[in-house]
């Protein structure tokens, strides 16, 4: 088996978060519509370090997967595929979509919280809060019991 980096492992787009973004975009490119599509777009790129979550994962067919990654019309299509995962993670920033080999021990995010993990809440008594700091990820709002 081939060795691959924990950022490369970040990068991948796993079984569940296929089916997952499937799911959200109706089996359907969200550029065009056309129904021969495959939830393996990234908004971030992988080469900037783009996550293989949901929040950064978009179906896309052939042709608008292309056109997206490699022509002048990525600026155009960015700010639909931006719109889009708007939509559906209001307030999700782009910094929790890009790669970052320390946050793993800092935060984490479970179900709909994005939470100081174990190694950040041991470092601190009282962490500070960063504006995605127990947020709802499909709201936005602060998280309340």
């Amino acid at each position: 088996m081939r060795y691959k980096s924990k950022r490369s492992q970040a990068c991948d787009i796993s079984e569940e978060v296929r089916e997952i973004v499937w799911e959200r975009d109706n089996h359907r490119c969200i550029i065009c519509g056309n129904p021969h599509a495959a939830p393996d777009s990234h908004y971030i790129r992988r080469s900037r370090g783009g996550l293989g979550i949901e929040q950064n994962i978009t179906t896309m067919c052939g042709s608008c997967h292309y056109d997206f990654d490699h022509t002048t019309q990525r600026k155009i299509l960015k700010v639909l595929v931006a719109a889009h995962l708007e939509r559906h993670y209001p307030g999700f920033p782009d910094k929790l979509r890009i790669y970052d080999k320390n946050r793993d021990e800092r935060f984490e995010i479970i179900g709909n919280l994005y939470i100081p993990g174990k190694k950040y809440v041991e470092e601190f008594d009282e962490p500070a809060e960063p504006p995605f700091y127990l947020r709802d990820i499909n709201t936005g709002k602060p998280w309340k019991k």
